[in-house]
């Protein structure tokens, strides 16, 4: 018989996971329509977050909203499951959001080294956490963010942006982990049927 206490607390995990990515994704697209002359190719994710854009308290809230949200959701899941390395990639990521959201683009170098932390480590928590999960989702964790980490190679490292400007291949960096969050938390809230009527 299952576990209904045990499927109770995966589908709170999953319900956590995907708000996170849910209002990001929504606020972040809100933020773009309130920063004047916004393209995706031509500016990075972080323009958005520079006081003195009405774009800048909606995008800072919500990103730090976002690693907060990760990092309830992670120590869930290490009460859960125990995993160590994914409980320290995921706080490393969850860190890197908050701290994006604390420290704009302006404020160097700290800007820059918590944006490395969040893509470095949430594209790496991605990929680690597919060993753990049954398929398709870990097929969904590997291809996503080993999609994450190439672009990552790519864009800062090389300076490679496939045709899509920074702005475009800073974003190939951050929807493979949104991407993935939507579909673990969706897959851990439908642990039980959905139907609660039947005729």
């Amino acid at each position: 018989m299952p576990d209904v206490k045990s499927m109770a607390r995966h589908q709170w995990i999953g319900l956590i996971f995907f708000l996170a990515a849910l209002q990001f994704t929504l606020f972040l697209m809100i933020a773009e329509t309130q920063y004047p002359g916004y393209n995706a190719g031509a500016n990075v994710i972080s323009d958005l977050g520079v006081w003195g854009h009405a774009s800048a308290i909606i995008f800072n809230s919500s990103i730090i909203l976002f690693g907060a949200l990760i990092l309830a959701g992670t120590w869930l899941m290490h009460r859960e499951w125990g995993l160590r390395l994914i409980t320290l990639l995921f706080i490393l990521a969850g860190i890197g959001a908050m701290g994006v959201g604390i420290f704009n683009e302006g404020i160097v170098p700290f800007h820059a080294i918590f944006a490395l932390t969040a893509f470095l480590f949430g594209n790496l928590a991605v990929v680690v956490v597919g060993r753990n999960l049954r398929a398709p989702i870990s097929y969904l964790s590997f291809t996503l963010g080993g999609i994450g980490l190439l672009c990552l190679v790519l864009g800062i490292g090389f300076r490679i942006d496939l045709g899509l400007g920074m702005g475009g291949m800073e974003r190939m960096l951050v929807y493979p982990i949104l991407l993935w969050m939507l579909g673990f938390g969706g897959a851990l809230m439908a642990a039980r049927d959905v139907i609660v009527t039947r005729r």
